[in-house]
């Protein structure tokens, strides 16, 4: 939850990262904010959407609510062993890892990570092409369909479906 007068705080959670977030005390940051007649503005996957309004258990005038269309998510886990093997192969700090960027190759050339990395000489920021990424291949690239690296919940989503759309649904 970031606060939406502060347009810096806001920039902090833009960009994909494609794992599974931690709603933390979101729901219950969200209900206070709520109750105290502030507008809301909670952005998710639809599962996370669905259990907002679950905690909720009313309808709120000044909640909105914009659902990412999703076909699953992976854990956090694996992204942490992703930026291990950065780290390792560029022998530094990787931070600021992100999928989506458009500075490099265009979205016609599929997905992109990016991140930067330092160590105690310099510090360069990195853009590769998703083919690249172990992660990433077995995300999006496996050739077979199969996203090998979705959690298993995934699969089994009943919320992936046109219908079960908010009434604000965004892609990425």
């Amino acid at each position: 939850v970031q606060d939406s007068d502060n347009y810096f705080l806001l920039q902090e959670a833009r960009n994909s990262k494609y794992i599974q977030s931690d709603t933390g005390s979101t729901y219950s940051l969200a209900k206070q904010l709520l109750n105290k007649d502030k507008t809301v503005l909670y952005i998710g996957t639809p599962c996370q959407i669905a259990g907002l309004k679950a905690f909720l258990q009313k309808e709120y005038e000044k909640l909105y609510t914009i659902d990412l269309i999703c076909h699953g998510v992976y854990s956090y886990r694996l992204l942490q062993k992703e930026v291990d093997y950065w780290s390792c192969k560029f022998r530094g700090k990787v931070s600021n890892f992100r999928f989506r960027s458009k500075e490099k190759y265009p979205w016609i050339y599929g997905g992109v990570i990016n991140f930067d990395i330092s160590n105690n000489k310099s510090y360069t920021h990195i853009e590769i092409h998703g083919s690249c990424s172990p992660l990433y291949r077995c995300y999006a690239y496996s050739g077979d369909g199969i996203n090998y690296t979705l959690r298993e919940s995934c699969y089994s989503c009943l919320l992936y479906t046109s219908d079960a759309a908010d009434e604000r649904s965004s892609v990425d």
